[in-house]
C-alpha cells in the first residue's frame, strides 16, 4: 500500500459509515457515532549529531459511542480498536459489530444506574440520564494545509535532518556539550459521522520539533528545552513559518542554534536568589505566560475537570468548588486581564469541528475579569444547561473523549511592553518558561523561568538562572496592573490528560504582563 492510499481510502467508506450510524438508532438506542481516523507519519531523534531512532506510524483506529437505555437512566456505551493500515476494508463491518457491543454496554450501564437510583439513596439522586446538548449538524470537507506531504518523507530523511540539527546545536557554542532533538511530522485524516446526519471529514498535517541543549559554564551546567511545530508540512523545518503573524516559527537551523547559545549564556549566570519569601514585582514575557496561561487558567476550565470526572487522576478545579460554590460571573482576576480558547486560530490546536462535529469558536474564558465560561463538549454542557463550545477531543479514533483547551492564551492589551518595565523601581523580569508545579485544584502555582533578569530604576540589569515565581493564581491575576500588546502564540508540542493518557498538541501564550509574586530561585 502506498502511502497516500491509507489516508485515501478511509473516504470511500464516509456515505455507508454515516448510513449505518443513522440506521441504527432504533428502539432504546436514541444516538449513535463514529470516529474514524488515519494517520501517516515519520519521527526520528538524534543526539550530538548521531540518529538514535527513526521509524514510521501508519494506523487505522474506529471508536463508536452509543447512548441507550430508559429515558430516565440514559447511558453511555463504547467501543474502540486500532486496525492495521491494510485493513480499510473492513472498517465498515469492525463498525458495525462496535455499534453492537457499544450498545449492550450502555444498555448494562442504564440498568446498573437504575438500580444505583433505589440501593442508595443520596448517591442515586446524583446518577442523572445522559443527554447530549443540542448543536447544529455539520456536513464539510476541511483539507490539510501543506507543501511537502508528511506522508511522503523517508525515515532515513528525518533521521539524517535530525543528526545534523544537533551538530549545529554543538558547533553553536564551545560550552555546549550535549544536544538532543526529536522530530515529528504526519497527515492524519478524521471523520466524524452521527445518527444525527453529522458528516465531517476533516485532514490535518502537523510538524514539530523539540530540542534540548546542555551547556557547561564556570557555574556547573544548564539545560534548557524548548519545541517548534505548526500544522504544516515538512517544509516547516527548512522555511518555518514566516506567514503566520500571531505565531511565526523560525527554521529548525535557527532554532536549534538560538537554544544552544541560550543554554551556554545562562551556564555563566549565578543561580537566581529568590525574593525570600517576600513579593515582588514580576513583569514575565509571552513565552513564560504560554505555560502561565496554560496551568492555571486553562486546565481548571476544562469542564470535565471542573465537575469531578477524573478527579482521582488529574486534579479539580479552583473555578468550580461544587454545584453551590463557584467562581463563574465573579471576578477572579483585575480588569486588565482577559483569557480565552479559540480553536479557530492558527497554530498546532487548531481545528474547524471537534470531535462531536461541534463548530470551533472563540471561547471567553476570563473577559475583563471576571471568569465568564469553562470549556465544554455536549454531554459536560448539557450537566450544566448550555450548548457545547467546541472542546471535545480525542487523541486517536479508538479513545474515548475528553473536554480539552486548544489555543488558550491571555488577551492582548494597551499597554507597551517596554513601560511595563521602565515604570519599576525595584523587580524582576521572567522570561521563557521551564518547569511547571501546580496545585492539586491549581489553586497555587510555581513556575520556573529560563531567564530572570533584575529590574533596577526601570532597567533590565543582571541576569540569573533557575529562578521562578511562586504565587496563589487568584491573588497574582488580581495583582496584574498591565497587560501589553505584543500577543504572542507559542508551541506547545504535547500535553497530557486523561486515564488512559491522551497527548494533544496544542499553542497556549499572550502578551508581556506586569503582577505580584514570590520569585523563586535558590533560597
Amino acid at each position: 500500500m502506498r502511502n497516500t492510499d491509507l489516508l485515501d481510502s478511509v473516504a470511500r467508506h464516509r456515505t455507508n459509515l454515516l448510513s449505518l450510524a443513522r440506521r441504527f438508532t432504533r428502539g432504546d438506542v436514541r444516538f449513535a457515532d463514529i470516529r474514524v481516523e488515519a494517520m501517516d507519519g515519520r519521527s526520528a531523534s538524534a543526539e550530538n549529531g548521531m540518529p538514535k531512532v527513526a521509524g514510521s506510524k501508519r494506523h487505522l483506529s474506529v471508536g463508536i459511542r452509543v447512548l441507550a437505555g430508559s429515558s430516565g437512566a440514559r447511558s453511555p456505551g463504547y467501543w474502540g480498536a486500532i486496525l492495521g493500515p491494510g485493513e480499510t476494508a473492513r472498517i465498515e463491518k469492525r463498525a458495525a459489530e462496535g455499534l453492537a457491543v457499544a450498545a449492550e454496554r450502555a444498555r448494562h450501564n442504564a440498568k446498573a444506574k437504575a438500580a444505583s437510583r433505589g440501593r442508595f439513596k443520596e448517591l442515586g439522586a446524583a446518577l442523572v440520564s445522559t443527554e447530549l446538548a443540542a448543536t447544529e449538524v455539520h456536513r464539510d470537507t476541511v483539507p490539510a494545509r501543506y507543501k511537502i506531504d508528511p506522508a511522503q518523507v523517508s525515515e532515513a530523511q528525518a533521521a539524517s535532518v535530525a543528526a545534523e540539527a544537533t551538530k549545529l546545536a554543538l558547533a553553536a557554542d564551545k560550552k555546549v556539550v550535549y544536544a538532543y532533538l526529536d522530530l515529528l511530522t504526519f497527515r492524519n485524516r478524521r471523520l466524524y459521522l452521527s445518527s444525527e446526519g453529522a458528516d465531517i471529514d476533516q485532514s490535518f498535517a502537523v510538524t514539530q520539533a523539540s530540542a534540548a541543549a546542555v551547556a557547561r559554564g564556570k557555574d556547573g551546567v544548564q539545560i534548557i528545552g524548548d519545541a517548534i511545530g505548526h500544522q504544516r508540512g515538512w517544509e516547516m523545518i527548512e522555511e518555518g513559518v514566516t506567514d503566520d503573524p500571531l505565531m511565526p516559527i523560525p527554521t529548525l537551523e535557527s532554532f536549534v542554534k538560538n537554544l544552544a547559545r541560550e543554554a551556554a549564556e545562562l551556564s555563566d549566570c549565578p543561580q537566581c536568589p529568590g525574593s525570600g519569601g517576600k513579593e515582588a514585582v514580576i513583569v514575565t514575557d509571552p513565552h513564560y505566560n504560554t505555560l502561565l496561561v496554560h496551568e492555571i487558567i486553562g486546565h481548571p476550565s476544562e469542564l470535565d475537570r471542573a465537575l469531578k470526572m477524573e478527579t482521582g487522576y488529574a486534579g479539580r478545579s479552583w473555578f468550580l468548588q461544587d454545584a453551590k460554590r463557584s467562581q463563574l460571573g465573579k471576578p477572579i482576576a483585575s480588569g486588565k486581564v482577559s483569557a480565552f480558547s479559540d480553536a479557530t486560530l492558527p497554530g498546532l490546536g487548531h481545528y474547524r469541528y471537534d470531535d462531536e462535529g461541534t463548530k470551533a469558536r472563540r471561547v471567553w474564558i476570563v473577559k475583563d475579569g471576571v471568569l465568564n465560561e469553562l470549556m465544554s463538549g455536549r454531554q459536560t454542557a448539557a450537566a450544566l444547561g448550555l450548548r457545547s463550545n467546541g472542546s471535545y477531543f480525542v487523541t486517536s479514533g479508538a479513545m474515548v473523549g475528553i473536554i480539552r483547551m486548544n489555543n488558550t492564551v491571555f488577551a492582548g492589551g494597551g499597554d507597551d511592553p517596554g513601560r511595563l518595565i521602565s515604570e519599576v523601581d525595584r523587580g524582576y523580569y521572567l522570561v521563557g518558561h521551564k518547569t511547571p508545579s501546580i496545585a492539586e485544584s491549581r489553586e497555587n502555582f510555581r513556575i520556573t523561568a529560563r531567564k530572570v533578569y533584575e529590574i533596577t530604576n526601570g532597567r533590565l540589569g543582571r541576569l540569573y538562572r533557575n529562578g521562578g515565581m511562586m504565587a496563589s493564581s487568584k491573588s497574582y491575576l488580581m495583582s496584574v496592573d498591565g497587560v501589553g500588546r505584543d500577543f504572542r502564540m507559542i508551541t506547545i508540542s504535547s500535553c497530557g490528560k486523561g486515564l488512559p493518557m491522551q497527548l494533544k498538541r496544542m499553542a497556549n501564550g499572550g502578551p508581556t504582563m506586569r503582577g505580584r509574586g514570590i520569585l523563586t530561585g535558590a533560597d
